[in-house]
């Protein structure tokens, strides 16, 4: 991880989750508020194991107003992300829509995919793996 974070096992996990949510936060401005019926940003999330430890992940979830296109949101929450210190990326899911890897100077990654036939910017998150104290078990929602 990027960051330094608090030696505290909790605090360390506090910080990852913080860092997470203040991307996803970062990430669904770009949206123009005009355009989404609400934003629910998750309270909890998961830890889940990865390469060199533990990640904390979250997500968005943010319905679109009727009648706003979908696609075309999710393409300018892209574009407006790269001109907002993200790093974007895209790939093609088995249904043929687009999603979008967006990747903070911190290290936090968040997947952007469109849901419901395409009325709902979903964002899932996930902060850069960090260590925790051996014998410590995180909880696996937090």
């Amino acid at each position: 991880m990027k960051n330094e974070l608090p030696a505290d096992p909790q605090d360390r996990i506090a910080a990852a989750k913080r860092m997470t949510q203040k991307a996803e936060s970062r990430a669904i401005a770009l949206v123009p508020a005009a355009k989404l019926r609400e934003v629910d940003q998750f309270d909890t999330g998961a830890i889940l194991s990865c390469s060199s430890g533990y990640q904390w992940t979250g997500g968005v979830r943010a319905p679109l107003r009727s009648g706003v296109d979908g696609e075309a949101v999710q393409a300018a929450l892209a574009s407006a992300a790269s001109d907002h210190g993200f790093t974007v990326t895209n790939d093609k899911l088995l249904t043929g829509k687009t999603r979008y890897k967006l990747v903070d100077d911190t290290g936090v990654e968040l997947l952007v995919t469109m849901y419901k036939r395409e009325t709902l910017v979903n964002i899932t998150s996930a902060s850069p793996c960090f260590s925790l104290p051996e014998g410590f078990h995180p909880p696996s929602v937090y």
